[in-house]
């Protein structure tokens, strides 16, 4: 199986969503057992909207514990010659400067500067040294990202 690749905070923090989706799941079933009418046949539209809302949480717990299973935590990097999983990167963007840290692909969150290894920016930072220029294809066009500091 492959493994899922977290900082030891994604790993808490998946663990804490699990407790909420199962608090979640639960309120969910006291609510059809609240709303289902034992004389009728069939279901009414709220229960099937609660079930359905059940089905999805169970997805997201399935797939929670699944990455949790399968996790291998990632350290941040202690070598700062090159940029690798758990690395933090500042790099220039024309005049912009961003610092971005590369994490696996369930604890990406772009809004926070978490980048994928899997996404075509992470994949293209893995493995290049301070001051190397990487190009990558993006909506708007290529990007030239050069490596200013890793750590």
């Amino acid at each position: 199986m492959k493994k899922t690749h977290l900082t030891a905070g994604g790993f808490k923090k998946l663990e804490q969503e699990l407790l909420v989706l199962q608090e979640k799941k639960d309120r969910l079933t006291r609510k059809i057992e609240e709303v289902s009418q034992p004389e009728e046949v069939g279901d009414d539209v709220l229960v099937i909207q609660l079930k359905d809302e059940i089905d999805v949480v169970q997805e997201k717990t399935r797939k929670i514990k699944e990455a949790l299973d399968t996790a291998e935590i990632i350290t941040k990097t202690k070598s700062f010659s090159q940029v690798a999983l758990g690395s933090q990167v500042t790099v220039q963007i024309k005049t912009a400067r961003q610092t971005l840290t590369i994490v696996g692909d369930i604890e990406a969150d772009p809004s926070k500067n978490y980048i994928s290894d899997q996404s075509p920016l992470g994949q293209a930072l893995l493995g290049k040294k301070k001051g190397e220029e990487i190009k990558v294809v993006a909506p708007v066009g290529k990007i030239t990202y050069k490596i200013l500091k890793i750590g």
